[in-house]
């Protein structure tokens, strides 16, 4: 018996550790697994927008190089129409 109190109490002053920060500290599961939730929810937004960004970055690089070959064209163009 002293001994299934003995580890009730460690198991009630235990801490949590967040999984996904590896920073925040709980008293309890529940509190942790909240958190958790939280900080998936938050780290895949921040992931999302990363790729976003990623995304909008080739989509600007791309419209650039096809105004690029769109002024050689028309230059080209031009050019011919002159001779």
């Amino acid at each position: 018996n002293n001994i299934n109190e003995l580890e009730q109490g460690s198991i009630e002053s235990m801490k949590w550790l967040c999984d996904v920060c590896k920073s925040a500290e709980f008293d309890s599961y529940v509190d942790a697994f909240r958190h958790e939730l939280k900080c998936r929810k938050q780290m895949f937004l921040e992931l999302e927008l990363s790729e976003l960004q990623t995304l909008i970055q080739c989509e600007d690089q791309l419209s650039a190089e096809r105004r690029a070959i769109r002024r050689e064209q028309l230059k080209q163009a031009f050019e011919q129409k002159s001779r």
